[in-house]
């Protein structure tokens, strides 16, 4: 599956070729950026922001079907009463309860929100629970990922296309997500966790590092040299 603004968009893995068949955009909502499968096997959308009616998480069945909207919590850090953003997402791997986590990519400041997926779905018209982040010298969330083999959760705060992010462990509570920070100027913007070497996978601007865990370095990196590329999100085939 893709997202791309405004719509949801289906695509066919065919051995190693990517395919669109018939109408492939299959869902339109107020906004949308990050993207993943919840435990009932439906789509979570990140609605993006701007205000009420987009900053939301939508749960769309695979075939377009809308199943439900949370919004996202208002935290004050930009005034009046819109609702704060929704645009990147993560989902734990804590089985039978998991645990959303959006993120809101510069306009939430030091917070993101919880979210509770109820029988493996999101509970329609609810709101998610604000979350401060504390510690480290940036707490401006950009990406999350969980680490499977040592349980421990990373965090990124680079910004779209900087590579002078920091890197950090975060311990949640209910209101509170802390960081220690690891290293600083870094490309950590989009994170993905690598099931072959166990490492993580980060990436902005033109670069893309792996981060060992067991050593807390970097131990690889990689610079497009053509102008103008830049990475956002990644994903690893294991």
């Amino acid at each position: 599956m893709a997202a791309n603004v405004d719509a949801v968009t289906a695509v066919t893995l065919s051995g190693s070729t990517l395919t669109f068949t018939g109408n492939h955009n299959i869902a339109t909502t107020a906004g949308a950026d990050g993207i993943l499968f919840l435990p009932d096997g439906n789509l979570a959308i990140a609605g993006q922001g701007g205000g009420t009616s987009t900053a939301q998480i939508h749960e769309i069945a695979t075939a377009g079907a809308a199943v439900a909207n949370v919004n996202t919590p208002t935290n004050g850090s930009r005034g009046g009463t819109n609702i704060d953003g929704s645009y990147h997402l993560t989902l734990s791997s804590r089985s039978p309860t998991a645990t959303l986590y959006t993120m809101c990519n510069g306009e939430c400041g030091a917070n993101l929100s919880r979210t509770t997926p109820s029988g493996g779905g999101l509970v329609n018209a609810s709101t998610g629970t604000n979350i401060t982040v504390i510690g480290g010298t940036s707490q401006d969330v950009r990406g999350i990922i969980f680490h499977p083999v040592n349980g421990k959760w990373y965090y990124g705060t680079a910004g779209d296309g900087s590579t002078a992010g920091t890197f950090a462990t975060v311990s949640f509570s209910r209101t509170t997500a802390t960081l220690t920070q690891l290293p600083s100027n870094v490309p950590a913007h989009g994170l993905a966790f690598d099931s072959f070497t166990k490492n993580i996978i980060f990436n902005s601007g033109n670069e893309i590092d792996q981060f060992n865990p067991t050593t807390g370095t970097v131990v690889s990196s990689v610079t497009d040299p053509t102008s103008g590329n830049q990475f956002d999100q990644s994903a690893v085939d294991g």
